[in-house]
């Protein structure tokens, strides 16, 4: 399974009482006729940009977003796509919709063997979601229905439905969720909200979404074709949290910043509250360049469990997160 290549650096700090524009190009401007010529020549059309669309969906992290938006360089075309190819771009499942359906159906499959010289157990020390030493392990397989917003200067909607199933969904399982004994295999929605596009405040919009959905803070992602590696680090498991139940609305301001502000029902939740009430999230994205190869992120989430952490219950987490990221080229 292809997976994103990317860089990206990223600081989260956790504090405890204890302790994607995807622009239509500009149409070339009309040739000027050639030196005069006796009979009168046709007058050039041309045709007016078609509205600019969002790309933002939370079917994605930012990393996949990123990939998939594309940043485009002075010599290749706009809608040229950055990154290793991603599952929504395949057409395996998509054969089972109509060709011109705006509804997407794909999937993935991902597993692995991590060797270790204390033989075959669950490790001690032990990375994620790789766990398991000596040992085949299936860690996911996943299939997404969704309908992604177009973004532009109509009312649209659009929803996600993320279930996958192996030993990441038995590991990274949410409170509310389905139960399981086996750390080898559990099943789990990862994803299954509703969302809306808003033409208003600017001319992005505003795009809200509503259910269990993926984090917007963090380089990774719970879902592999999105992660840089085959598992994730001890930041992304402790303290940035990969799923949450709640609302987030992400105000595109312009081409180059984007503003997120949500309510989440606390760290890992399938519609049900874990800690002592609501807990916030925002985060602000700002791209250096239209073009969008180097983003600046500045993300936060404040409450009582907001994250999954050392900190006891009853203790108002914050986690604040800043991240450099940079594409070099489309590879």
């Amino acid at each position: 399974m292809t997976r994103l290549h990317g860089i990206g650096c990223s600081l989260a700090l956790l504090i405890g009482a204890h302790g994607i524009w995807a622009d239509t190009p500009e149409p070339p401007p009309a040739q000027q006729p050639a030196a005069a010529k006796p009979a009168a020549q046709q007058p050039v059309s041309v045709q007016p940009a078609a509205p600019a669309t969002s790309t933002f969906s939370l079917a994605l992290p930012l990393t996949a977003r990123i990939a998939n938006g594309g940043a485009c360089g002075n010599d290749c075309c706009a809608d040229e796509k950055w990154g290793a190819p991603v599952p929504q771009d395949t057409k395996i499942l998509q054969g089972f919709l109509c060709d011109d359906s705006p509804w997407k159906l794909y999937g993935w499959f991902d597993s692995g063997y991590t060797n270790s010289n204390h033989g075959k157990q669950l490790m001690t020390t032990q990375p994620r979601e790789n766990r398991f030493s000596n040992e085949y392990i299936f860690n996911q397989f996943a299939v997404v229905f969704e309908k992604p917003l177009k973004g532009g200067c109509e009312f649209d909607w659009g929803f996600n439905a993320t279930f996958y199933a192996g030993a990441d969904a038995a590991l990274l399982r949410p409170r509310g969720g389905f139960t399981t004994e086996d750390p080898r295999f559990g099943a789990d929605f990862r994803q299954l909200y509703v969302s809306a596009h808003l033409p208003i405040l600017s001319e992005g919009g505003v795009d809200v979404n509503v259910g269990r959905m993926g984090t917007i803070i963090g380089y990774e992602s719970a879902l592999a074709p999105y992660r840089p590696f085959y598992s994730n680090d001890y930041q992304w498991f402790y303290s940035e949290d990969g799923a949450w139940t709640g609302a987030l609305a992400n105000w595109h301001v312009n081409k180059q910043l984007d503003i997120l502000n949500g309510i989440t029902m606390g760290a890992n939740t399938f519609f049900t509250l874990r800690g002592n009430g609501p807990c916030y999230i925002g985060q602000v994205n700002y791209w250096l360049q239209e073009d969008k190869r180097t983003l600046v992120s500045v993300g936060t989430q404040i409450g009582n469990q907001a994250i999954f952490s050392a900190t006891p219950p009853g203790d108002t987490t914050v986690t604040l997160e800043l991240r450099i990221q940079h594409n070099w080229n489309k590879y």
